[in-house]
């Protein structure tokens, strides 16, 4: 037991400067520093998401971004019927997994537009396949602040507002 709290403290002393120097790439890195602006998105994603994109504008669209990371479902056609099913997982396994650990730290308090989404889909879906789809969004917004190189801006929901709300709940 003595020799697993050694190696245990071995090992932080290991990654603390690894840390860091992450955070210090994300406070440098524009890119990285603009991804920061959207709730959930630490120095560690950030950087990750860099790293594993590189060249956001390689990619055409958001869907394309989506795709390469393996976040979108996987389709199967005959004839005139259409069916969807699991992700692809095709892509960058790190980016893929990266984005899943940021929906997964979305909370009520931190974003009401990303948990009025994760709500909607809950239901439907379930608790798991809604956050993969939740990963999905906050990617294709990634994309889109890349390309327009805008910080992060949740879209207040208020509820006196129904018929408004209701029409920015569609708008995703």
């Amino acid at each position: 037991m003595i020799e697993l709290l050694l190696l245990l403290e071995e090992l932080t002393d290991h990654i603390t400067p690894l840390e860091k120097r992450i955070e210090k790439e994300a406070k440098t890195n524009p890119l990285a520093k603009l991804l920061m602006t959207m709730n959930a998105v630490g120095p560690i994603t950030a950087v990750t998401v860099v790293a594993e994109v590189g060249d956001f504008g390689r990619f055409k669209s958001a869907e394309a971004l989506a795709s390469y990371s393996g976040l979108v479902p996987s389709q199967r056609s005959s004839g005139q019927s259409v069916r969807f099913g699991h992700i692809t997982k095709q892509g960058s396994r790190l980016l893929r997994s990266v984005m899943v650990e940021a929906a997964l730290r979305i909370r009520p308090t931190h974003d009401a537009q990303l948990t009025e989404f994760l709500d909607r889909l809950k239901p439907k879906c379930g608790a798991k396949r809604a956050r993969v789809a939740l990963a999905r969004k906050m990617l294709t917004i990634m994309w889109y602040m890349v390309r327009d190189h805008a910080p992060y801006k949740e879209r207040v929901l208020s509820s006196h507002h129904d018929t408004k709300r209701d029409d920015l709940v569609k708008a995703f």
